[in-house]
């Protein structure tokens, strides 16, 4: 029973896990993408004629900014996934590998009794 509900929270844990290392590859999907939006626009900016060189100085100001934002944002992102989600897998990890040890170590006295008490049988 013990180890079921071990295995189970080491599950969910490593669920969890994933689902927030899905969330990082969304976040750098999302600044690739403002990235090559930024990118667009400045080169739209360089050859962009005297009429709409307003218009196409906007749309760059505008992706340049969602560009930095989204690189802040991805930073600390990143450290905070870094720093506290490893510490809590090794943590998780720990307590499964300590609880798992303990259900041995029951295993093994109880077969240790098991195996006494079947030797001390007279057939």
């Amino acid at each position: 029973m013990k180890s079921s509900q071990g295995e189970l929270t080491v599950g969910l844990f490593l669920d969890l896990f994933a689902r927030y290392s899905d969330s990082l590859k969304d976040m750098h999907l999302r600044r690739t993408s403002a990235l090559i939006e930024y990118e667009t626009c400045e080169k739209a900016l360089e050859k962009a004629k005297p009429v709409k060189k307003a218009a196409a100085e906007e749309a760059y100001e505008a992706a340049k900014k969602t560009f930095e934002h989204s690189s802040e944002v991805g930073k600390k992102e990143i450290t905070a996934f870094t720093q506290l989600r490893l510490l809590n897998a090794s943590d998780a990890l720990a307590r499964y590998a300590e609880q798992q040890m303990k259900i041995s170590q029951e295993f093994h006295t109880q077969l240790f009794h098991s195996r006494k008490a079947l030797l001390e049988l007279e057939l």
